[in-house]
């Protein structure tokens, strides 16, 4: 651990002195070895373990439920664009172009989201 800090301490000397980032590049590799240090701290401390562990147990069913709400994107953005495609905002011109908002599939998705 204090090697890397020392290390990491080296490295900010070029970046003060202004020199360009070239000649620092190499200092880089070891900045990056900072982030062993938390993965060490991941196996050590006993919560923080029941908690990744947590987090991989649920990512199936987030993407389940992930999967069901595009879905349900999807049918809204289908149903609006079947019902609304003739729809014309004249107040809000884009690009000197009359807006609609559900002229086609990709529109109306993107409308569904923003709302």
């Amino acid at each position: 651990d204090l090697a890397v800090v020392c290390m990491s301490w080296v490295s900010t000397i070029p970046e003060l002195m202004g020199s360009d980032s070239g000649s620092a590049g190499g200092f880089q590799v070891i900045r990056a070895f900072r982030v062993f240090k938390m993965v060490r701290l991941l196996v050590r401390i006993k919560v923080l373990r029941d908690l990744i562990a947590a987090i991989f147990q649920v990512l199936p069913r987030m993407g389940a439920i992930m999967i069901l709400l595009s879905l349900m994107f999807y049918i809204f953005a289908v149903l609006f664009t079947q019902l609304l495609s003739e729809m014309v905002i004249e107040d809000y011109y884009d690009d000197g172009l009359p807006l609609k908002p559900f002229g086609n599939l990709h529109l109306s998705l993107l409308t569904c989201l923003e709302m």
